[in-house]
């Protein structure tokens, strides 16, 4: 079986566009590297960009592969599908208020608000960097987007590609 890897841009008039592909065999660690020191070679380095993605154990080399002219960011769709998991969808309220806090104060009255519900629940969040998902500690720009939705987009657009031998795979894209 095997997997695509995406990176995916939005341009300066919102369009989405798709900046570099892999298919490799799995995700793990040595591949995200390999693909990652590949795209960061394709991108000029006066760019400022973000990189938002999910916390596929693999993309942890994503910090070191592309230095410090590229914000790293998790994307707030999958910690929230995996904190609604653990806990309750009824707390989804209280992940976004932490996620889209705009100070340290307004951040931690959402955590202060959740702990009074769940404590297991908040320390959950609090243990998570907050530097990679909460507005407020935010090092980059995340020019509006805190998900990894455009990747998503992407993927929809070549769902029956990804299922092509690989010649015809990458003759589609």
């Amino acid at each position: 079986m095997q997997t695509l890897l995406l990176a995916v841009g939005i341009d300066a008039n919102g369009n989405i566009l798709l900046l570099a592909w892999g298919i490799v065999e799995s995700e793990n660690e040595s591949l995200w590297r390999y693909f990652l020191q590949h795209l960061k070679k394709a991108i000029p380095e006066s760019e400022s960009m973000t990189l938002i993605s999910d916390r596929d154990k693999g993309l942890l080399a994503a910090d070191a592969v592309m230095g410090n002219g590229v914000a790293r960011a998790f994307c707030c769709f999958h910690l929230k599908e995996n904190f609604c998991k653990r806990f309750t969808r009824g707390l989804e309220p209280y992940f976004w208020q932490i996620a889209y806090a705009k100070s340290s104060d307004s951040y931690q009255e959402a955590v202060s608000q959740l702990r009074e519900l769940s404590i297991a629940a908040a320390n959950y969040l609090t243990n998570i960097d907050k530097a990679l998902w909460v507005t407020a500690f935010f090092l980059g720009q995340s020019y509006g987007h805190k998900t990894s939705n455009i990747v998503e987009s992407m993927n929809k657009v070549l769902k029956q590609e990804r299922e092509l031998p690989i010649l015809d795979l990458l003759n589609e894209i």
